[in-house]
């Protein structure tokens, strides 16, 4: 009896070596090591799965050694880190009138400083602000300042908002008012609960 053995890489099982048999994940970069002869499920949670059948004792220690020598090539790939386009919101800031640039810059400068860790990007268009996923954008028109997506209709927030929603939900503040700011910025908390949870 040859045993078994399983070799893991970040807690998840990558292959499975048992008696004269080697049970291998489907990866692109071992395909081209051999030819299965079937596909099976060595163990829970697998799907599919190269079976390498080999007689010779040895010969399965090879292909193991061999293998456990691919795990830095297949392991899961690490989420990418999403980067700031900051340089693409100033433009797009620089790019408004005088009057939209001072509100916007202020906006953005308190956005800054309640979310510190966003990540601030140009998205379909418009500043926005992303944790992992977008929860919240800004824009500028000509006689009002925008922001969306909208709060759920049952929010608390519903009654302190509803004289700024559009036939869509999404805020409007008038620039010939005062822009709210700190309103605004409550409304930010709360779509970032709201998307990113």
């Amino acid at each position: 009896m040859f045993g078994e053995y399983m070799v893991y890489v970040d807690d998840k099982p990558m292959f499975l070596v048992c008696d004269n048999t080697v049970y291998v994940k489907k990866l692109d970069e071992i395909k081209s090591f051999f030819q299965p002869n079937e596909v099976g499920f060595p163990y829970v949670g697998a799907k599919e799965h190269y079976i390498l059948d080999i007689e010779n004792k040895a010969l399965t220690l090879e292909v193991s050694r061999q293998l456990a020598c691919l795990i830095d090539v297949a392991k899961p790939k690490r989420k990418k880190v999403m980067s700031s386009q900051t340089g693409e919101v100033l433009a797009y800031i620089e790019n408004l009138d005088e009057e939209n640039q001072v509100i916007m810059n202020h906006l953005r400068e308190r956005l800054k400083q309640v979310f510190p860790n966003a990540v601030e990007r140009l998205h379909y268009g418009v500043p926005s602000l992303f944790d992992e996923k977008p929860f919240f954008y800004y824009a500028a028109f000509k006689k009002h300042i925008s922001i969306f997506p909208p709060l759920p209709q049952e929010h608390p927030l519903s009654d302190k908002i509803a004289p700024y929603k559009n036939d869509k939900g999404n805020l409007l503040f008038l620039k010939k008012n005062t822009i709210p700011y700190d309103l605004i910025v409550e409304v930010a908390l709360a779509l970032r609960e709201c998307y990113t949870n």
